[in-house]
């Protein structure tokens, strides 16, 4: 049981070695695929160890150009060569240029009136006459005897209209 405590700390001696020694590595003098390799290696062990590594290996100038709006940052992938997108967004640019790849496009849905659900509008009479429970609604509200519309609108009525409303039984 020593024996492998004694090399697992060995290992994580190595490592922390190694780390330091990435450190110490001068960005100016030491040559770009040098901190690159260094990078990767460190992603790499890093994975081993379980963790979550970034994709921080990769320079700013190598990453994909394209900006995700909703992730407040660069795609993180790397370009693919002689552009400055990766290949999933390159594919997605050169859909959106090509009109004939494009599926054909569905007729607008429009809102039903009463409930603001998105429909045909070939559907959106019987939608109304059939299935819209607001509409169903309404109608029976409006069929109580008590239902006057406009009575609460604050609309100015004169008095003769107000006891004209306040008589009449029904409509």
């Amino acid at each position: 049981m020593e024996g492998v405590n004694r090399s697992k700390s060995a290992e994580i001696r190595q490592w922390h070695r190694f780390c330091r020694q990435i450190a110490h590595i001068d960005k100016d003098s030491a040559p770009a695929e040098t901190a690159t390799a260094a990078k990767t290696v460190v992603s790499t062990e890093h994975l081993r160890y379980g963790r979550v590594a970034r994709r921080d290996g990769l320079a700013t100038d190598e990453r994909c150009s394209l900006w995700l709006p909703q992730k407040k940052r660069f795609c993180s992938r790397p370009q693919l060569a002689g552009t400055t997108l990766c290949c999933q967004h390159q594919l997605k640019e050169s859909e959106s240029v090509s009109p004939a790849a494009k599926p054909p496009s569905q007729p607008e849905r429009e809102p039903c009136p009463h409930c603001m659900t998105l429909l045909l509008p070939a559907k959106l009479s019987s939608h109304i006459s059939k299935r819209c429970e607001a509409a169903q609604r309404q109608v029976e509200m409006e069929q109580q005897v008590f239902f006057h519309r406009g009575v609460n609108s604050g609309e100015a009525h004169s008095p003769a209209e107000r006891a004209d409303l306040l008589e009449t039984p029904g409509r």
